[in-house]
Parts: C-alpha cells; structure tokens; sequence
C-alpha cells in the first residue's frame, strides 16, 4: 500500500481573454484583428484557444478524484472527493502486504491483525511514516519515566528528542500527514494541521515488571512479572479497557508500531522497568475507512478469541472513576456501524465462565460514560460494553451471552431492532504472550 495521495486538487478554471489589438487604418478607428482566450487549468497548466474561453477550457485535462475502498478497488469521480469516497460501499480491508516488522513488533502485528480480522473489524497495513511518529512518541515517553504516560510531548522536561508535542503533530512531522497552517487561534498563534486528514489514532500500552512494582488494580500484582514483558502484551493490555480498544479496533487503513523500555527505579537497590507500546493509526485523503452496514454488530472478543487478560487495569482517562483500586475484568465490546444507537439488556446479558456462574457485570455507555460531550474520546451511540466488575479467572473459557438493540437492524419484521449473540472466548495467564 502506499501512502501517497493519489489526487488532484481541483481548482476552478480561470478564463482570461488577452486582447491583441491592432488599429485599422483611417476613418472611425479600429477593430481586433485577433483574439486569444486562455484557460488556467485545475492541474496548473495553461491553455489557449483564438475561438472562444470555452474552447480554451475544454483542452483543460479532467480533474480526477480518486478512493480506494476497503475492498482494495479504486473509484473515481470528476465532480469532488466526496463524490468518489461515495462510490464505496461498505467493508472491511481483508488481506494486507506482508510487514517488515521482526520478533515481538511482528507478533503483535500479526496477533492484533489476526484479532481483527477474526472479530470483522478489518485489517491494518504496516506504514514506516507512522513507525516513525510511533517510535519517536516511545522514545520520549522513556526518557521521561516518571511521568504518567502521556499523548503530549512536553519540551520543558528538557529530556529525550520532541518529535511532535501532539499525536498529529508527529504524523505530520514523519511526513504521514502533510501540513497546512490553521486559521489564527484564540491564544494568538498559527497551528499546523494535517492537510489530508481522514482519521489517526494513537493508543499507549505500558506493561511493567520488576521487583518491587506495585499496581493499585492489582492485589496480587497479577499483571505484572519479574522478568521482561513483550510489545505483545501491551497489545493485550489494551484490549482490556474502554476508550484504548475502541481506539485499537477503530476503523483506520494504516498503522506503525513503537516500543522503548524505561528504567523507573527510585534507587539501585529496585528494579522497575516499562514498556511503552505505542500504536500510531491513520487514513490520508483518498482511502476509504473501514467500516460496516448499518444492520451489521460487531464484538470483541468473539468467537473464538484465546488470548485476552483476565484483569482491567489502570485506564487513563478512567471509565470508572469510582471503582478506586477494585480490579474489573476483560470488557466486551459490542460496537454497530457509526450512526446507529446499540444497546445491551443487562438483565438477560451474561459472561459466564465454563461450569461455573455468571459473573457480575455493569453496562457501560455514553449514557454514564465520565467524559465531558466535548471530549473525542468520549464512547459513541453506537458503542457499548458488558463489563465484568471483578477479575476474571485465568486460563479459562468464558460463554457470552449478549441481548440489546441495535437502530440499524429495525425492520417490519424486527421492529425494535433486536439481535441476540452468543460466543466464547478464553483468558491466559496475564505475564504469558
């Protein structure tokens, strides 16, 4: 795949008419003895004609616009990009080119693609300018340890190399993005912002060993071990939260993985160690991004899924701010296609693991999510979760039973839109990936 942007911007064509006078002889003056129109086109070149300005136009090449679908074909149009991205239907990115990822970055790639695509969420593509940005970010966030693991690069540390202070700013810096300067903002400065954006993403894992680690969601420090932990594993821990699965699940074309370890030992008598796992998404102008019909759901985990963690950890910004230090367990994610409203019956949902109960759970939606309705993180009307409030068992298979709503599947037959799904899916032991 590349992420070059195949289109033309199209600019209206100018038409100019340059008189070449010439004077007649005697009596009442004269008149042109020849004309020539000329015709600025949307590519930039010029054209001429001594016919008319029309004629000049018309030798004007066509603006194309072009999409390429999740499906990998390309459509186009000469009327706008909104009339071409229209011609895609929806869909999900099935097969990509193989990664040059190596050892753990590849196995994460592999396993989160896998994932996806098992569940319908659709494939990612390895892109290097987002392997940059995604690098770059983990590289900072290392030589500041102790500090809370941030999307903002903070140059008054006076650590590490500012690749970007913000998300976008490093895509537009490893060239993903290109730039544009933005409309003079309230505080009195001039931004740069990306010029072919469709959508980015950006979503950090920290898994963390060592002696005397300590982690207010986990009694037993469950997930957490003394020796070192995989890029793989901060993929996992990310599939057990909100807003950081919904990021990692999102609909976006590419993807660039980084990963950097940072010793936050206090003294030499410790050892306390983090990786930080950042994954950088994004889709540029002229790609389609993935998505679903309308009287479609998706889930994560579904059928099938074998390698999630047993325990909800620490989140930030945190969905459940008044649970404290209690541990959760792996949430289910029910997501439908952007523009609907799904819903999940509590009273008749359930995640039970095998020969035993049902465990506790709560819903989780925009109805009681935290965040303020301005925030972009913020869950949408077509997302929703069935979160265990305890800490599930490891190593274990859990039956999921899920009964709600979904705005996009109402019809005669189905007036309130009702589905009904049910699947397992199995937990490991959360230091093993």
């Amino acid at each position: 795949m590349q992420d070059g942007n195949k289109i033309r911007a199209a600019a209206a064509v100018a038409l100019t008419a340059l008189l070449a006078a010439g004077c007649g002889g005697g009596g009442g003056g004269g008149s042109p003895t020849g004309q020539t129109y000329s015709a600025t086109c949307a590519d930039g070149s010029g054209k001429t004609s001594t016919v008319s300005a029309a004629d000049a136009a018309a030798q004007c090449p066509t603006a194309t616009y072009s999409a390429i679908c999740a499906d990998q074909s390309t459509v186009t149009s000469n009327t706008s990009q909104a009339a071409a991205n229209a011609k895609c239907t929806p869909g999900i990115v099935a097969e990509v080119v193989a990664s040059t990822y190596t050892g753990e970055k590849l196995a994460a790639f592999n396993q989160l693609n896998a994932d996806r695509a098992q569940c319908g969420f659709g494939q990612l593509q390895q892109n290097a300018k987002l392997d940059v940005a995604a690098r770059g970010h983990a590289d900072w966030l290392a030589a500041n340890p102790f500090l809370a693991a941030s999307h903002v690069q903070d140059p008054s540390t006076g650590k590490g190399v500012v690749t970007g202070v913000q998300p976008d700013d490093r895509l537009i810096n490893s060239g993903y993005f290109t730039a544009r300067v933005s409309t003079l903002g309230p505080n009195g400065k001039y931004s740069l912002l990306p010029g072919n954006y469709v959508g980015s993403g950006e979503v950090v894992g920290v898994p963390a060993w060592g002696t005397l680690l300590s982690c207010k969601y986990c009694a037993n420090n469950a997930s957490y071990g003394n020796t070192e932990l995989s890029v793989g594993n901060g993929v996992r821990q990310l599939y057990a939260t909100v807003y950081h699965l919904v990021g990692i699940l999102a609909g976006e074309r590419d993807v660039g993985f980084g990963a950097a370890i940072a010793d936050s030992s206090f003294s030499p008598s410790e050892t306390r160690y983090i990786k930080y796992v950042v994954i950088d998404t994004g889709t540029v102008t002229g790609w389609i991004r993935q998505s679903i019909p309308s009287d479609t759901i998706l889930t994560f985990p579904c059928q099938g899924i074998t390698n999630t963690t047993p325990v909800f950890g620490g989140e930030n910004p945190e969905p459940f701010p008044a649970r404290g230090s209690k541990e959760y367990g792996q949430p289910v994610y029910v997501m439908g296609a952007d523009g609907t409203t799904v819903t999940i019956n509590v009273a008749s949902s359930s995640i039970t693991p095998l020969g035993g109960s049902a465990v506790a759970t709560t819903v989780f939606n925009r109805a009681v999510d935290p965040l303020l309705d301005s925030d972009s993180r913020k869950v949408k009307n077509n997302q929703v979760f069935l979160v265990p409030t305890q800490r599930l068992l490891d190593n274990t298979t859990y039956t999921v039973v899920l009964n709600g709503t979904n705005t996009g599947m109402v019809t005669n037959a189905n007036p309130s839109g009702a589905y009904s799904r049910t699947f397992t899916f199995s937990t490991l032991t959360p230091t093993t990936f």
